[in-house]
């Protein structure tokens, strides 16, 4: 059988859908990328409520039904994707991991892959597991920050069904090195099967352009330094307290800057709205953009501001970085494993005020080399989805 003809059934929760164009984005260009070699099929249960209230439902599942009434979505013409739709009991886990995996073990026998990917922890990895166990089929499981730091404190029963998934996969892929500490936590024995690789970027979309002329075209000066934020309003990205950093600093100091905020809205949005009342020529929210809107934004900016508290492998650091653009970030390992503060940004203590201001008055006259943050951006990032393929290679030979 030649390697294009192997088959490959990418289990995933995260993929784009009408409500959301932007959720597990980075999946979808991965698969893309591997259909290029192999013949990929993307299974996505929908969650099914039929007759729980909305009242009742939590924040995913509610999502889940405002998908279900938004009607279809446009994919890949490359890739074949099924969303079924799953029976969901919200907080019966264990249920969850039942419909999963006897829906991996259904389409398997009409797709009849011949390696089951599934793209996070929980609940698609264990449920792989147990589907693979049961087909004959080999697994590959790749663990997301969202597996680990949400769900590791959530109970014995939760850390054996984590622990299920690592242990019965036949390789794992840890988007993280510092994920190897809830590895530990977990008592999971990190060994040969444990691969780190990042999430990639498509080069083709994230590139450099003319900086001033996009400055231009959105109304802003040339003169003034733009900061750029890429994520949503909730508190763990510590977006409104960085805001309000930033006024201070322009109070202070009387700088021509401008902060835009870019994303979906959350709890702290009300905190951003304030702010762009009070101050409109230095605050101003944006919301959600397309993602071929996105890289006219990252390459207006003078810097890419980060502030978060907690970050898994931060897509808009490395999407910034391939456009050339310095990144101004917290000290954490998910984004310093990104920032080399002598090539291409800064970082600031977690939530330290003194520190964001004086990493913003340091951002004023640095001046950074933008082409070669690109190139070495692309260079490191621009081809991730070779290094799965080596995987998918060795567990399909």
């Amino acid at each position: 059988m030649e390697r294009n003809q192997k088959r490959v059934l990418i289990v995933s929760h995260l993929w784009p859908n009408s409500y959301q164009p932007e959720r597990g984005i980075y999946v979808q260009r991965e698969a893309k990328k591997l259909a290029e070699s192999y013949k990929i099929s993307i299974l996505n249960p929908k969650p099914w409520l039929p007759f729980v209230p909305e009242k009742f439902l939590d924040g995913y599942v509610s999502e889940a039904r405002m998908v279900k009434n938004k009607g279809s979505f446009n994919e890949p013409h490359c890739l074949e994707v099924s969303r079924p739709p799953m029976l969901k009991i919200p907080k019966i886990s264990l249920f969850s991991d039942f419909q999963y995996s006897r829906l991996i073990h259904s389409y398997s026998r009409v797709f009849q892959p011949n390696l089951i990917h599934a793209q996070c922890l929980l609940p698609s990895g264990v449920a792989a597991v147990r589907a693979g166990k049961k087909l004959g089929i080999k697994t590959l499981v790749t663990v997301r920050a969202g597996d680990l730091y949400k769900e590791i404190n959530r109970g014995l029963r939760t850390r054996n069904r984590m622990l299920e998934a690592l242990d019965g996969a036949d390789e794992i892929i840890s988007m993280a090195p510092h994920y190897d500490e809830y590895f530990e936590q977990l008592g999971f024995n990190r060994d040969s099967k444990l691969l780190v690789i990042s999430n990639g970027v498509d080069t083709a979309t994230f590139y450099p352009k003319n900086q001033n002329n996009l400055k231009k075209s959105m109304g802003i000066d040339s003169s003034t330094k733009l900061y750029v934020f890429v994520g949503s309003v909730i508190p763990r990205k510590n977006i409104a307290e960085f805001a309000k950093i930033f006024v201070e600093y322009w109070q202070i100091t009387s700088e021509p800057i401008q902060l835009l905020i870019i994303g979906q809205e959350g709890p702290d949005l009300d905190k951003i709205l304030l702010l762009e009342h009070n101050y409109p020529n230095v605050i101003k929210y944006v919301g959600a953009v397309e993602q071929k809107t996105l890289p006219d934004y990252l390459n207006a900016a003078d810097y890419l501001a980060l502030p978060s508290l907690l970050e898994g492998s931060p897509n808009a650091v490395i999407e910034a970085l391939a456009c050339g653009t310095p990144v101004i970030g917290s000290k954490i390992p998910s984004i310093e494993q990104f920032v080399d503060p002598k090539k291409n940004g800064l970082l600031h203590e977690p939530a330290d005020r003194a520190s964001i201001l004086n990493v913003l008055g340091q951002s004023i006259d640095l001046a950074f080399d933008r082409k070669s943050i690109a190139l070495d951006a692309q260079k490191q990032f621009g081809r991730q989805h070779d290094k799965v393929s080596a995987v998918y290679d060795r567990l399909l030979g």
